[in-house]
């Protein structure tokens, strides 16, 4: 994504980016996030306050890929969600925590396809919007995952 492109035009890009995707977590109530070399993690209170943030962030993609992001190649991405209880305190970075519902995620995130949201079957079966989701196929760390994709031409 990088390779040919001005350097200015690279941080200014990924620099937006981060502000828009840090204006959709906030406004959704995430709790603790943190920026990974090559992604975003975030933890929400509730089920519902995450797949709205991964939702928006997705629609708002197209958007962002044609208004501002001067880069040729488009931001494109894979997003995953799963949920449990984490026990940690508020001083401990999210990259720092250890457990098996952020692995359920990262790994539902790692089996989407670019540009759509997965969710384990966990968090589908608690939310109350569940249009636009299918039932994928696949099963991950034994939980059935339901995927979403945003409707293209729009945003």
């Amino acid at each position: 994504m990088k390779l040919g492109e001005d350097p200015v035009l690279i941080e200014q890009a990924f620099t937006d980016y981060m502000k828009m995707v840090n204006k959709i977590l906030q406004r959704n109530a995430a709790y603790k996030t943190t920026w990974t070399p090559d992604g975003q993690m975030a933890a929400f209170k509730s089920p519902e306050a995450g797949v709205r943030a991964g939702q928006e962030i997705l629609t708002a993609l197209e958007k962002f890929n044609r208004d501002v992001s001067r880069l040729k190649t488009p931001f494109r991405l894979r997003a995953g969600s799963h949920m449990g209880v984490v026990t940690t305190d508020d001083e401990t970075p999210m990259e720092k925590i250890s457990d098996f519902s952020i692995d359920v995620s990262g790994h539902m995130q790692k089996q989407a396809a670019h540009d759509t949201l997965w969710i384990s079957e966990k968090i589908f079966e608690r939310i109350e919007r569940r249009d636009g989701f299918q039932n994928s196929g696949e099963m991950v760390d034994g939980f059935k995952a339901y995927v979403w994709k945003p409707v293209r031409g729009g945003g």
